[in-house]
């Protein structure tokens, strides 16, 4: 899809800048995992945001709609790059909804490891997303395959 196009009918569902199938629903589910894609350079950024704000219920902003239409992400290195390429540039592509906290949360933690967010390389050679971390890993995990031990679990198997 060109930028042109996907840009020219972002908000036919009344869902800001984000591409999804349909129309997004606020008032169904607490919040949505996102992936941001620069066209110019494919770089990429996966993340959740909640519909509304939660926290403890006296807040005065408790229960009151966030900036989901326009929320760009929370990565400062994206925002730069944002403001280096340009926002026409930018894909804002909704990957799902989730209907409580716990949902989201594991589907974002989920979809970062899918796509190996900490460790994917671009044709250049450089990191293809900007995330930093995943959930509380914020290191890069080294490239080495996971030494499972069959034996040890059928010991412990009931």
């Amino acid at each position: 899809m060109s930028d042109s196009k996907s840009n020219k009918n972002k908000d036919f569902f009344g869902n800001g800048h984000w591409e999804f199938h349909g129309e997004m629903s606020p008032e169904n589910y607490f919040g949505f995992t996102y992936l941001v894609v620069c066209t110019k350079t494919d770089k990429q950024y996966v993340g959740r945001k909640q519909y509304k704000h939660a926290g403890k219920t006296t807040s005065r902003h408790h229960g009151k709609e966030t900036n989901w239409r326009t929320y760009i992400g929370s990565s400062t290195h994206l925002k730069a790059h944002i403001e280096q390429v340009g926002y026409e540039h930018m894909r804002f592509i909704c990957l799902g909804e989730y209907s409580c906290k716990g949902d989201l949360v594991y589907a974002e933690t989920e979809e970062q490891v899918k796509r190996d967010v900490l460790r994917a390389k671009g044709e250049d050679g450089k990191r293809k997303f900007y995330n930093g971390q995943i959930a509380a890993i914020k290191f890069i995990p080294a490239n080495k395959p996971f030494n499972y031990n069959q034996e040890l679990e059928d010991e412990f198997t009931i």
